[in-house]
């Protein structure tokens, strides 16, 4: 079998709040890429945020679409392939 990259579930539920913003305040996520609906048999997308700028006080990770696959209620497979894999050091 061939190995697949994954991804925790709790990535794709991840929803930052913007700098300067109350997290109750909910209106700065409209100029985000939306996933697509899975109904209609298209591929099943989720939305992540990738890390571009790890400088502390100057975070900054931009949204970003991705297709996924099957999910184990914990870890949901990663079908796009463009994703730079990130190793621990």
């Amino acid at each position: 079998m061939k190995e697949r990259l994954r991804l925790p579930n709790a990535a794709l539920r991840y929803k930052p709040t913007p700098p300067g913003k109350d997290a109750s305040k909910e209106g700065a996520r409209e100029a985000e890429p939306k996933p697509k609906s899975g109904s209609n048999r298209s591929p099943r997308q989720g939305r992540i945020y990738l890390v571009v700028d790890p400088t502390p006080g100057k975070e900054k990770a931009d949204p970003k679409i991705v297709e996924v696959g099957i999910t184990d209620g914990i870890n949901t497979e990663l079908k796009t392939a463009e994703l730079p894999a990130q190793t621990k050091s």
